[in-house]
């Protein structure tokens, strides 16, 4: 069944969104769909139905929100289908998985009014979910052109989201709360696995010489605070006041999980520092402007991040004796970014993934390098 797209004015969607969305969709519900009723069938017995469709869900999306006018999100998830109730100020979505509302409800206590309340129905076929609409539009829709680059809006997005990481440090965890899969438990084992990985030492001798020398450093993970870590803070997750940048809200909380401080913060590099564009990243290297004489927008950025970092931590702790350990923290963020799934042990030039995320990593690392970050 047709749904018309909900984008708020003054935003473009980008040539061949349409397409994109739609084929995420596809695979969400002849998928992921199909896959998660056969799992949780097999767990409860009193789970029947094996199927469930677009229509089904619009349908019940109806009912939720009293006959509503409903639109699809103008940005579809991976692993959920998301409709919006403008009248209503609701979101409705339906996922192949539950959330961890425990690491939502802790997320509001945290951020406040920057988390979207949440509502969980429990009587349909998927998990299904109704959030509060947040103000402001998602920063991936925001124009930034490298031409005429919107300095002092990117400025006071970046710096509310250090202030957001920093915020995380006010309220820690006991280190007991580390999953055994966690990236900040796992590190020591996937750092030895790069060490003895010859493929990475062969094809990009400088990253492995940058991964491998994390290892006689992993022990300062320990010496950070363990935190609630919303490990995606790119544009398809955060919402900005689309004129001035400043952050109101943040999204997709139901993958975070307790991690050390400062794991999340290559995805400011990735998303905010740089742009990834045709398989590569790239810093924002383009003269700052008469205000910022001799710096490039990547240089501005960086030390606007790191500077409201800094003056928002919890009390203890401080640049000089923790700025090390969350540079540590940061690497560990990126080799579980790019090689924990399928890299580890081998880099295959001939499975395209491989080739995409090796240059998101070797540029990323040796950025940090030169910058002495």
């Amino acid at each position: 069944m047709a749904l018309e797209t909900h984008v708020k004015a003054g935003v473009a969607l980008p040539k061949g969104w349409v397409q994109s969305e739609q084929e995420t969709i596809n695979e969400f519900f002849e998928e992921k769909v199909p896959a998660a009723l056969k799992e949780r069938a097999a767990r409860n017995p009193s789970i029947s139905s094996k199927s469930c469709s677009a229509s089904e869900c619009l349908q019940y999306a109806k009912v939720l929100m009293q006959g509503m006018s409903i639109y699809l999100v103008d940005h579809q998830g991976c692993n959920s289908y998301t409709l919006i109730c403008p009248e209503l100020d609701r979101i409705i979505q339906f996922r192949a998985a539950e959330l961890s509302t425990k690491a939502i409800d802790e997320a509001k206590q945290m951020y406040g009014d920057l988390v979207a309340g949440t509502t969980q129905h429990n009587d349909f076929v998927l998990p299904v979910y109704t959030y509060n609409i947040l103000p402001g539009q998602l920063h991936v829709w925001q124009k930034v052109s490298r031409g005429s680059f919107p300095l002092a809006r990117e400025k006071r997005t970046i710096i509310d989201l250090a202030i957001f990481i920093a915020t995380a440090s006010h309220f820690p965890h006991p280190k007991a709360r580390y999953n055994a899969r966690s990236w900040t438990e796992c590190a020591n084992a996937a750092v030895k696995r790069l060490e003895q990985n010859f493929s990475l030492r062969q094809i990009a001798p400088a990253v492995y010489t940058e991964l491998a020398s994390l290892r006689a450093r992993l022990h300062l993970l320990d010496i950070l605070p363990a935190v609630l870590t919303h490990v995606d803070l790119g544009g398809q997750n955060i919402f900005v006041d689309g004129d001035v940048g400043t952050l109101t809200g943040v999204i997709d909380f139901e993958e975070a999980r307790t991690e050390a401080f400062g794991i999340n913060i290559f995805t400011i590099y990735e998303n905010h520092v740089g742009s990834m564009e045709d398989g590569h990243w790239s810093p924002y290297d383009m003269p700052a402007g008469q205000e910022h004489p001799g710096l490039s927008v990547s240089e501005v950025l960086t030390k606007a991040f790191w500077d409201a970092l800094w003056a928002s931590t919890a009390p203890g702790l401080g640049r000089r004796d923790f700025e090390e350990a969350v540079g540590v923290a940061l690497r560990v963020g990126i080799i579980n970014r790019y090689f924990v799934r399928g890299m580890l042990d081998e880099i295959d030039l001939a499975k395209r993934v491989h080739v995409i995320s090796l240059d998101y990593a070797k540029e990323i690392l040796l950025y940090l390098r030169d910058t002495r970050r």
